[in-house]
């Protein structure tokens, strides 16, 4: 499924979108259902999970701890958990009544106390981790969802089978009337009147943070807007702990739950290198906001390489398609999947989408002759105004040998080309050793629909004859998806 929703995303496909889109919701909402079927399944039959055997009843009544106790034939709490790398379903049960006041129930990395007025009773306290954002996946906003989506729900303790002789008898209820939820707060001004609680989450060991762990918010999912809301969550004192990976906070309201990350922490991107290393395959080294990643790029796969950091390991080396690695990153907190909503938040233009199509092109099929780079002047930098939102601008230089960087590597040595909607030539007044930018056509020049033409009186006669050789399709479609995806012409 995230193939073809990566493939779809690279191919403007907005029908598989939506198919891809309803198809994840369906399956989703079945696992939700199945999440609320165990879980009754489970308290309808309660009695075989907190019954103590013999030997341990035995035990318990040797010990003086356990003098004076009510019940010794039943545990006094119970913790039931399994977890995969996708999916952690847990069940707590306070099955005797006993003060957990002001401590926190431990789901595995996630952590929570009861409310004050339920810390005494006998209760079902279960939790819900995906690595998947279920809720806000295709909604458009600012944040993203990392490390994946917590729910803690309390429930009614089930009421005891009746037992005669060697029958058992159970009223079996429906799912509904079987979870009879206890909602936090209880009214609807809660977070006005509840005391908050404590809870604690671990970071997860594949997601990235980078220096600034207070980047992540806590979101709590507020239903009648559809939307994620920080106005239940309060942070202490020792709010967030880098070294242990380690967020605490306090809540009032018990819903899914969520960190949450600006989009652009990783664009507009600083710098990027694109160039081939052999007939088919090319480097792309991307420098972020907060980090920088090098991609090996073939026909038909792309690899994340030559990289050191401990959170991305599992991705490394690795051959997927362009549109699974980035939703993979996008998982682990790098967000390399800019949408036109971005810009603005990002605090750039947005590039003409038509000219930034052509400009694809034309790079993926140049890309075998010449090193392209970042062009200071795509965007403005430093209060002055770059050139301009309807083209797109990039610098270029002949690289037959396929070398990965240039022992010389001088200004004069770069050209530059821009791209409109429907043409593209070189350009003159926008060096990046330029003070402002003052583009214009070189003298005696004129435009042209692509870059093969531009170029055919401005470089080697290898270059040029290598730049129209159209036989390398699966290598260059692979890179056009690619840089579709990562929006490097618009978000640079």
């Amino acid at each position: 499924m995230q193939n073809i929703q990566g493939e779809a995303l690279s191919m403007y496909e907005k029908d598989k979108l939506e198919w891809c889109k309803d198809y994840a919701k369906q399956m989703r909402d079945i696992e939700l259902r199945k999440y609320d079927e165990i879980c009754a399944y489970i308290l309808e039959f309660l009695e075989h999970y907190t019954k103590l055997t013999a030997e341990e009843i035995a035990k318990q009544k040797e010990s003086t701890k356990t003098r004076g106790k009510s019940d010794l034939t039943q545990r006094e709490k119970i913790l039931l958990l399994e977890k995969t790398d996708d999916l952690m379903f847990s069940l707590w049960g306070n099955v005797q009544g006993k003060s957990v006041m002001h401590k926190r129930i431990e789901f595995g990395p996630y952590e929570a106390a009861l409310p004050m007025n339920k810390a005494t009773n006998p209760l079902i306290f279960r939790c819900l981790w995906t690595s998947y954002d279920y809720l806000s996946q295709y909604k458009i906003q600012d944040d993203i969802v990392v490390g994946g989506v917590v729910d803690f729900q309390m429930y009614e303790y089930p009421k005891q089978c009746l037992r005669s002789h060697k029958w058992t008898m159970r009223k079996v209820l429906p799912i509904e009337e079987r979870l009879n939820n206890f909602s936090f707060p209880e009214s609807a001004a809660g977070n006005a009147i509840e005391t908050p609680v404590e809870v604690s989450f671990k970071l997860p060991k594949n997601l990235f943070i980078g220096e600034d762990i207070t980047a992540l918010k806590i979101g709590v999912w507020d239903a009648a807007k559809s939307e994620w809301s920080t106005d239940y969550i309060a942070f202490g004192k020792e709010d967030s702990k880098k070294d242990s990976r380690q967020i605490n906070f306090t809540t009032t309201k018990f819903a899914p739950m969520a960190m949450l990350q600006s989009r652009c922490m990783d664009y507009p991107y600083q710098n990027w290198w694109l160039r081939c290393i052999s007939e088919d395959l090319c480097l792309l080294d991307l420098w972020t906001k907060r980090i920088k990643l090098t991609f090996e790029i073939a026909p038909l796969e792309i690899k994340l390489v030559n990289c050191d950091v401990p959170e991305l390991q599992h991705l490394t080396n690795k051959a997927y398609h362009p549109g699974f690695l980035l939703l993979e990153l996008q998982k682990c907190g790098v967000n390399l999947m800019p949408r036109n909503e971005d810009a603005k938040l990002a605090g750039i233009e947005l590039k003409d989408q038509a000219a930034e199509e052509l400009a694809i092109l034309d790079v993926s099929n140049a890309v075998r002759a010449f090193h392209f780079r970042k062009a200071k002047w795509n965007q403005g930098v430093a209060g002055e105004e770059g050139i301009g939102a309807n083209q797109v601008l990039i610098r270029l230089r002949e690289n037959l040998e396929f070398d990965p960087e240039f022992l010389e590597d001088y200004e004069p040595d770069w050209r530059y080309v821009s791209w409109w909607n429907n043409k593209c030539a070189f350009q003159v007044g926008c060096k990046d050793t330029d003070a402002k930018s003052h583009a214009d056509l070189p003298k005696g020049q004129v435009t042209h629909c692509l870059l093969s033409q531009a170029i055919e009186t401005e470089c080697t006669g290898q270059a040029h004859t290598t730049t129209t050789d159209y036989t390398q399709v699966e290598f260059a479609d692979t890179l056009k998806k690619t840089l579709r995806l990562l929006r490097l012409f618009s978000f640079s």
